[in-house]
């Protein structure tokens, strides 16, 4: 992969960005002549394997650029006004669906698979923010997390402190150097994936990092579900540049399977087509 500078300005911040030019991050073909999907915002062009049909964005942030002026909470911040300011009355509608939708919150359900799936020991959440996922778990694990915002880092750090772990501040690929093999009873991916430069090298370091029974976790937006194919360019999914990734049940698991994963659980429960994420629970592939 290559950087590359952005024009003066189209950061929205002022000043260049360091970008990196991506083929396919599923099976590896280049899509630089094909054209770009209506979604796409210019400079940011949103384009869809012409050999696997998987969705992505072909220029992305370098991951020095998500450490400064695209760093998660200050894009997230910006998202939510921009969405309210553009579809008031849906965003309200969307609001008052999450707090009565039945089975609670993403993050609950999200954290009672984790209960259910994951043994004690070794816990690390990749991409983990402030440390909140890991905040509920300290009763039963050891609490690890990797986060490449250093302000969320340092959260993060707080709220494992006492528990046996650590907070790595770096890219995840090289924070998951660090760690032995087979060394996590569970790892976690919440909300992170769509971020992600490089997903399948990510991916296959977890299964290395993956104790015997071990389980990964992942929740992304669903490319696949109704809400998107409704709202078209306008769905809440499309945050660009900040998503780099666009994933339904079918193209994550084969990426999964690419990278030496098995799935255990993504069944209808978990990826309704009218929710706009969906979960899987892995495990690593001894076949593979």
């Amino acid at each position: 992969m290559m950087t590359s500078p952005l024009p003066q300005g189209t950061d929205g911040e002022g000043g260049e960005l360091r970008l990196v030019e991506r083929p396919c991050p599923l099976c590896g073909t280049d899509n630089h002549a094909g054209g770009a999907l209506g979604c796409s915002r210019p400079p940011w062009l949103v384009k869809q394997c012409a050999q696997c049909r998987f969705v992505y964005l072909e220029q992305a942030p370098a991951y020095e650029e998500l450490c400064t002026r695209l760093e998660w909470e200050g894009a997230y911040e910006r998202e939510v006004r921009r969405r309210r300011q553009a579809h008031p009355v849906l965003e309200a509608l969307s609001s008052a669906v999450k707090r009565v939708r039945p089975g609670g919150t993403r993050i609950r359900r999200f954290r009672r698979l984790l209960r259910r799936y994951v043994e004690p020991g070794p816990l690390l959440d990749i991409g983990c923010g402030d440390g909140s996922l890991l905040a509920a778990n300290g009763d039963r694990h050891d609490l690890y997390g990797i986060e490449i915002s250093d302000p969320l880092a340092t959260r993060a750090q707080a709220v494992v402190a006492g528990h046996g772990g650590r907070v790595l501040h770096t890219d995840a690929v090289s924070g998951a150097a660090e760690f032995a093999d087979g060394f996590f009873a569970g790892i976690t991916m919440y909300m992170y994936l769509e971020h992600e430069l490089d997903p399948m090298r990510i991916l296959a370091a977890s299964r290395r990092l993956l104790a015997p029974g071990g389980r990964l976790l992942i929740s992304v937006p669903n490319y696949a579900s109704l809400n998107r194919r409704v709202s078209g360019n306008t769905w809440c999914g499309f945050r660009l540049p900040e998503h780099v990734n666009y994933f339904t049940p079918r193209s994550l698991c084969a990426m999964c399977a690419r990278s030496g994963l098995a799935v255990v659980r993504c069944g209808f429960s978990d990826r309704l087509p009218i929710s706009d994420s969906f979960v899987a629970v892995l495990r690593a592939d001894e076949g593979a």
